[in-house]
């Protein structure tokens, strides 16, 4: 294995053992009746401590942040395509749930999933998808990986594998419309997309 494939495999290693632990951590604290505010501020530590770690890592590696779907250009297109993403899975979610509930918190709920969009898009579609496809020689092999980890990833929270098989499909979704779109599906549209979906 070259030095760089040596690097991904340690970058796409650790990142992924620390945030799985510490999503392990989090989640045991949250069933320990802490308060709603405490459970905020953790959350919003986490988001930002998986925003700058996937950004440092970026940086670290032998890539550009282009290469990780860092970039701004055609920022109107991903704009659109996100919200047409968005649009799709929220009314499935509407149908399979039964029904929308208008959330109450919206001064928290807003910039707090527009971070969990940028975060969880930075990590999942922009690094590790990006690492994952460079250590498996194929950026197509990488997705079913990517979503299925990402799928997995919400189930300490959730503890429902319903969840997971939606979650792993959304994944799925979002990480071949960044590969097929490579040039001009970034992670600004993705982030944005993820942020509406959670939102609504």
């Amino acid at each position: 294995m070259s030095s760089t494939g040596k690097k991904n495999l340690l970058i796409v290693l650790f990142m992924l053992a620390f945030f799985f632990g510490l999503t392990k951590g989090l989640i045991s604290l949250y069933y320990s009746g802490i308060t709603v505010l405490t459970a905020r501020y953790l959350q919003a530590g986490y988001y930002l401590l998986m925003a700058g770690l996937s950004l440092l890592m970026m940086k670290f590696s032998d890539y550009r942040f282009k290469d990780f779907g860092v970039f701004f250009h055609a920022l109107w297109w991903q704009l659109l395509v996100g919200l047409g993403i968005a649009a799709a899975f929220t009314v499935i979610g509407i149908f399979a749930t039964g029904g929308y509930e208008v959330p109450s918190d919206w001064l928290y709920l807003v910039p707090s999933q527009i971070l969990v969009g940028i975060a969880e898009e930075l990590f999942w579609r922009g690094l590790m998808l990006k690492l994952r496809g460079e250590l498996l020689h194929s950026k197509h092999k990488a997705i079913p990986l990517n979503a299925l980890l990402f799928g997995l990833w919400h189930y300490p929270l959730s503890q429902s594998w319903v969840t997971v098989i939606l979650v792993t499909f959304i994944g799925l979704t979002f990480a071949v419309v960044r590969t097929e779109f490579d040039e001009e599906m970034g992670i600004p549209g993705l982030a944005f997309g993820h942020a509406l979906m959670n939102i609504f």
